[in-house]
């Protein structure tokens, strides 16, 4: 039976990765070449989302993750910081798992953590991003990239939630820090070793 789930899902992720994604304009992202300008170290005072983990943060606090080679990192924030003592920002860390376990939650289960904490809580504002690897010619990493966005696209419509996504450059995804992806006290979003947020 799980072996007809797996097929099953592949298939479905293979017809998704025909599905063009929606990008988020941004700004001066990736730098041009000889403009980076390396963050030595992450924020202090974070938050840190673990593989396969959801966590919310309130307004003022920062919202952290690394290890983003294959695994696409979701965020849904308030378009403005919150007032004092409010949820303004929440980050997922998905990893491409097929098959739940104790560990690991499933794509799909994943996906319903991120809005399950989102309704606790929703935001005046909401946007969902979803910032994903470039597959680089791998079509598993095109299916799974095209499976997320095309979800989380579903789940931001039902909710009324702007929705768009980011190819990440992963230029420095093998050096230390290149990797990692963080929101921060103002809303920011910044991948790797890049000095300005993508979103």
């Amino acid at each position: 039976m799980q072996l007809l789930k797996s097929i099953a899902l592949f298939a479905l992720l293979s017809v998704q990765s025909l599905a063009e994604p929606i990008r988020v304009p941004r700004s001066n992202y990736p730098p041009e070449a000889g403009k980076l300008q390396a963050r030595a170290n992450p924020p202090s005072g974070y938050d840190t989302v673990t593989m396969g983990e959801t966590r919310r943060a309130l307004s003022g606090n920062t919202l952290f993750t690394d290890g983003l080679a294959t695994c696409i990192g979701i965020v849904i924030r308030n378009a403005y910081p919150a007032g004092t003592g409010q949820f303004d920002k929440i980050l997922e860390h998905v990893s491409p798992t097929l098959c739940q376990t104790e560990e690991n939650p499933s794509i799909d289960q994943q996906l319903r953590n991120i809005w399950q904490l989102y309704d606790l809580q929703p935001f005046p504002q909401p946007q969902a991003i979803v910032v994903y690897p470039p597959t680089n010619g791998n079509a598993a990493q095109g299916a799974f990239n095209n499976y997320v966005i095309g979800q989380m696209q579903g789940y931001a419509g039902q909710r009324g939630c702007a929705f768009g996504s980011i190819e990440r450059d992963h230029t420095y995804v093998d050096q230390p820090g290149g990797s990692r992806l963080w929101i921060d006290d103002q809303q920011n979003i910044y991948w790797s070793l890049f000095n300005n947020p993508i979103a």
